[in-house]
């Protein structure tokens, strides 16, 4: 009974339940798929008739967003699809400016589903903005004209540059025009103006401003020279080289305008934008190309004079007729850093200073800056405003003069017009600049070439390097005098032999390939020695860069050899210092902790024996601590209290030290008057006690300390008469470790020498075994 019982509640529960839930899984599992249509067929008043009902709700609404995702997708890879093609257009270049817009008011209106469009260009001459192009717009739409300051609501929004959604009714236009977008055309180039302009006048209401628009701004501190007097600021600034509105582009539906078109429509602006600039650019660059003509024909007739004085006059009166200026004054920069008046163009010298520091506010940017600086500000000239005055300038320009990044130089240039230049014209203004500061230069060099050709000689035959030019089948044509030094041979005795017959294995040297510092050991031609060589070698070309030969720069490197060899055993010291002194410091802590209990137990345990070997294990650590502080003496970074200190008082310490510890020592001092070091006193002191104590243990019966003052450097010498140092061990005396001592820890002399060049000396050590040892040390006068 109760398992019949069960099997019929399993088999209602499978059929009620289970088997509905089973259906809800597979209908999920078939919309994951992508079969949006997909319903279920669960036709119960319970629970799970409620389930399954709201799941067919739910893939319902997820169908109908499906479509109109689709749909929206659609639309947008249309209208992407249309830009794309008309942006392919603009930048062929295929059409002109004209027919690129009327292309792009046919895209609006076919393709974007707006009912008009029209495009509007800001007039910077008038100041004025007009619908120059239309597309569905009648015209009591906008009026025919309208100035940037009018009170029109439309011109009004477009003034404050920032894209847009309004009514009709809100920019005072007929109702029937619907929705209009109106999105401003603003330059890619833009930039803020302070940032251009570097512009330097922090108290200004716009040079902190978060919003670019500066020309919104009342009260700024600058000025546009182009501002008509009387007229409102936003004058000025369309003359500016940073105004970056080029006009609007209105679009107007019925519709409500959606966030998807008006990206589409914001990005169809940036194209039409990128149409006008290459427009301008192309024109622009037009006119370049005439004052680049124009600029070859002043080069060619004015700046390839060689002589200096004509070539200045030519220079001073073609760049006066070359920018349209009225005038300018050519100054170089001489040694005594002041300016100096090389030439003039329609200014009377004689009410020039021949010369001036250089101070002046608009010539100091021009170096700062290392461009072309402009002002209409005579006061901006100290030296020079009554040469404004006298002659009615209102604006002018200084052009730095450079030669391999060096200024040595102004061209100075002045108007009787406010007008700035345009980037174009100070772009080729500058090259002028440059053609002239490289014609100067080119002047100077020939006038000084005669000269220059005595003084390679001298330089040829005192260079510190050897210098060896062969022919092509590698004979010896010419050798300094460094380098029959370093090859210990006379030019006379190799001359026209050829270098692998004079010394075998130099062929290397010859190879055109070789890198810059090269290395090769040669054997003298006697063969007793050999040489290290570094060298680098080049090419013999003549005019027509034809090879005729070699040339071979090399020096001896048998010093820099041994100073290599001693950087490298440095370096390996030094790391093998940290590994010391982190292995010292990881020790230190257990050790201390190991002395305290050695310390307890030797108090408390009373065997006689036992405290002996406690006093033993004491004695063991406290030689490896000081063995540990001495190595993190040696690794640690020395912190010096530098002070001036009397070798006469350091002596008389020393001299102390020597009597306690060895009373039949004879010691002597001979230092020179008032002689004194800046240095560690403490730690000195141990340097030289550390000699000292080795002194003793060399069974040294005398020992001299001497002190002198050579060519800016104090030189100390300590001479004991001991047993000496074996010459095998000479070299080794300084590594760390090594020791001849049964109980020396080999660090003493590692620590002096660490010691002493953390104060910027020099310590060597010479001796022979049996003779005595001298330790010099050399300070250098801070």
């Amino acid at each position: 009974m109760g398992l019949t019982t069960e099997i019929l509640l399993i088999t209602i529960l499978k059929k009620t339940v289970l088997d509905p839930l089973n259906k809800l899984n597979e209908g999920a599992g078939i919309l994951k798929t992508g079969k949006l249509d997909h319903r279920i067929d669960l036709r119960s008043n319970d629970e799970i008739g409620s389930l399954a009902s709201c799941f067919n709700d739910m893939a319902e609404s997820l169908q109908k967003s499906h479509v109109n995702l689709e749909t929206a997708v659609r639309k947008k890879t249309k209208e992407l699809r249309v830009i794309a093609e008309l942006s392919g257009e603009i930048f062929k270049g295929d059409f002109m400016l004209d027919e690129i817009i009327s292309q792009s008011l046919d895209v609006i209106t076919s393709e974007m589903d707006f009912a008009y469009a029209g495009i509007c260009l800001v007039d910077r001459d008038s100041g004025s903005l007009s619908p120059e192009y239309r597309k569905g717009i009648r015209n009591d739409f906008c009026p025919a004209e309208h100035l940037l300051t009018s009170d029109h609501p439309l011109i009004r929004m477009r003034r404050e540059a920032r894209p847009a959604v309004k009514s009709a009714a809100d920019v005072g236009a007929p109702e029937d025009y619907g929705n209009i977008v109106i999105i401003p055309l603003l330059s890619h180039q833009r930039k803020r103006c302070r940032e251009t302009n570097r512009c330097s006048k922090k108290s200004c209401p716009a040079f902190e401003s978060a919003d670019e628009r500066c020309w919104l701004i009342n009260n700024t501190l600058c000025r546009s020279p182009q501002a008509v007097a009387g007229k409102d600021k936003i004058f000025g600034c369309l003359h500016c080289n940073v105004f970056p509105v080029l006009g609007t582009l209105i679009a107007g539906s019925k519709k409500e305008i959606n966030k998807s078109s008006l990206h589409s429509l914001e990005i169809l602006t940036s194209e039409i934008v990128s149409a006008i600039e290459n427009h301008s650019f192309i024109t622009g660059k037009k006119e370049d190309i005439d004052n680049l003509i124009k600029l070859h024909d002043i080069s060619i007739k004015t700046l390839q004079n060689l002589n200096y004085k004509e070539l200045i006059e030519a220079i001073s009166l073609s760049a006066t007729v070359f920018a349209n200026t009225d005038a300018s004054i050519l100054w170089s920069l001489k040694q005594d850093g002041l300016l100096h008046v090389e030439g003039v163009s329609n200014i009377d010298k004689d009410l020039l200073p021949d010369s001036m520091p250089l101070n002046d506010l608009l010539a100091v940017r021009a170096r700062t800056d290392d461009r072309l600086t402009e002002s209409i500000r005579c006061e901006d000239f100290l030296r020079l405003t009554h040469i404004f005055t006298r002659y009615g300038f209102l604006y002018s320009a200084v052009v730095p003069l450079k030669h391999l990044d060096s200024i040595f130089g102004f061209l100075m240039l002045f108007k009787k017009k406010d007008f700035f230049m345009t980037e174009s014209e100070k772009a080729i203004i500058s090259l002028f600049a440059n053609q002239a500061a490289a014609a100067i230069q080119t002047a100077k060099l020939y006038s000084e070439l005669l000269e220059q050709k005595e003084f390679s000689e001298t330089i040829f035959n005192n260079i510190s390097s050897g210098i060896m030019v062969l022919d092509k089948e590698g004979s010896i044509l010419k050798m300094n005098m460094t380098g029959e030094k370093i090859l210990k041979i006379k030019f006379a005795e190799v001359f026209g032999k050829k270098l692998a017959d004079v010394y075998p294995g130099a062929e290397v040297m010859l190879s055109a390939a070789q890198e810059l510092n090269s290395e090769v050991v040669i054997p003298f031609p006697d063969k007793t020695n050999s040489i290290p060589l570094g060298f680098t070698n080049s090419q013999l070309l003549d005019q027509l860069h034809n090879e005729n030969g070699i040339i071979v720069l090399f020096r001896d490197l048998t010093e820099i050899k041994k100073l290599q060899e001693e950087l490298r055993k440095k370096q390996r010291f030094e790391a093998m210092g940290k590994v010391v002194a982190g292995v010292a410091h990881e020790i230190r802590n257990p050790l201390f902790g190991i002395s305290s209990i050695v310390q307890i137990l030797e108090r408390e345990v009373k065997s006689e024996k036992h405290q002996f070997l406690l006093r033993a294990m004491l004695k063991e650590i406290y030689r490896m601590k000081n063995l540990i502080e001495e190595l993190l003496l040696y690794s640690r970074p020395s912190r010096l209290d530098i002070i001036e200190i009397d070798l006469a008082i350091l002596a008389d310490n020393i001299e102390h030290y020597i009597n306690a510890k060895k009373a039949d020592i004879v010691f002597n001092l001979e230092l020179q008057s008032k002689t004194s070091i800046s240095c560690d006193l403490d730690k000195i002191t141990q340097v030289f006690l550390n000699l000292i104590d080795n002194s003793i243990g060399a069974g040294s019966k005398k020992i001299t300390i001497r002190s002198e003052k050579i060519q800016g450097e104090t030189i100390i010498t300590i001479k004991d008469d001991g047993m000496g140092i074996q010459e095998k061990n000479i070299d080794k005396i300084f590594d760390p470790f090594f020791t001849t001592k049964k109980e020396g820890t080999g660090l003493g002399l590692s620590i002096c020498r660490k010691l002493i060049e953390d104060h910027g000396g020099d310590i060597v050590v010479s001796s022979a075994g049996g003779t005595g040892t001298t330790v010099t040390i050399t300070f250098k006068e801070s």
